[in-house]
């Protein structure tokens, strides 16, 4: 531990004890990133709210974020908005784009619990890339799952691709290959060349070249420059050229595009 952040501890304990807001605020941020203390999350919300229910600005943002997060404290978003709104109030910088994002997440999740299929597999989506919330496969193959249960097309590709991969789910390619199969009969074009690769390769379904043609053409005439590059190295006697599907990472490739 640094001695120069010890010591300032020490003078910032001091001051924060006689109830200075900013004291309490910068103690908080010293047991939230273990600087001059060991890191306590508990320990830093207790100077945050401290501070935080004297009007300190810089506090009030850090309090949302634990709330945000779930750090020492249940994960509630509308009570990080709470806290985030009263730091904007005061004309926080970085706040404002904090609360965009997460009002952004909040609306859409919002949709999805109303039934909104689009916004679900949206929801799923962010969950497996991380996107404005914490990377949660099993999340994603909820809310992937409600989406393809209403018949969601990309829901249910993005649900298959998931098993595929064994993301969230134990790696299963027969079921990955059904609902690759319920989205392609749609004419979701992804689905119909992630189809044709199963085929192709034998994943989930006994090797079938006639049926990888099939739903590689269906993809091809969509517009799919993977599938029709596919098959066009297909036309080629001697040279097959080896390109990433669009399926999975098991070394067939990774679940988006």
């Amino acid at each position: 531990m640094d001695k120069d952040y010890a010591e300032a501890v020490k003078w910032f304990r001091k001051a924060a004890e006689s109830g200075h807001a900013a004291s309490q605020s910068i103690l908080g941020i010293c047991y939230d990133t273990g600087q001059g203390v060991d890191k306590d999350y508990a320990e830093a919300v207790k100077w945050y709210r401290k501070a935080a229910g004297q009007g300190n600005a810089e506090a009030q943002y850090s309090l949302g974020k634990c709330f945000e997060e779930g750090k020492s404290v249940e994960k509630d978003i509308a009570e990080a908005m709470k806290w985030y709104r009263k730091a904007a109030e005061q004309g926080h910088m970085e706040v404002r784009k904090t609360m965009e994002s997460l009002k952004s997440i909040l609306d859409l999740l919002a949709r999805a619990e109303q039934g909104d299929s689009d916004a679900q597999d949206c929801l799923g989506t962010r969950y497996y890339k991380g996107q404005g919330v914490d990377k949660d496969y099993a999340e994603a193959v909820k809310w992937y799952r409600k989406a393809a249960e209403q018949g969601n097309a990309w829901g249910q590709n993005h649900l298959g691709k998931c098993y595929l991969n064994g993301k969230g789910v134990p790696q299963d390619c027969a079921i990955a290959v059904q609902w690759f199969h319920y989205a392609a009969e749609q004419g979701n074009s992804e689905a119909q060349d992630d189809l044709g690769f199963c085929y192709e390769k034998g994943y989930g379904v006994a090797k079938d070249l006639s049926m990888a043609t099939k739903w590689y053409r269906k993809a091809a005439e969509q517009g799919c420059l993977r599938a029709q590059s596919v098959l066009e190295g297909w036309k080629k006697p001697y040279k097959k050229p080896y390109m990433k599907s669009s399926v999975g990472d098991f070394n067939l490739y990774d679940v988006f595009k």
